[in-house]
């Protein structure tokens, strides 16, 4: 990774490095940028995704009386917004 390359991403990510941590993070982020260009090297060959999303049900939208009294030390329990089919 040139310098260039290197000053515009520290730029982008709002990074002000000194001068004696600027060699360790230049490697760091060509490492990165090595690992991203492997993904989309195998996105490119027609691979099957690394990680698959999962949709979880939502539980309905319905409102319901929240009871107050219903407490767990200082905080209140609230009910799940994931219908887990309990």
């Amino acid at each position: 990774m040139d310098a260039t390359l290197f000053d515009g991403l520290c730029n982008l990510a709002r990074l002000s490095l000194p001068e004696a941590e600027r060699a360790d993070f230049q490697a760091k982020f060509a490492d990165l940028l090595k690992f991203v260009e492997r993904i989309n090297a195998y996105a490119g060959m027609g691979g099957d995704p690394l990680v698959q999303r999962e949709e979880l049900p939502a539980a309905p939208d319905e409102p319901q009386p929240f009871n107050f009294d219903d407490r767990a030390g200082l905080s209140f329990k609230v009910p799940s917004i994931i219908d887990f089919g309990e």
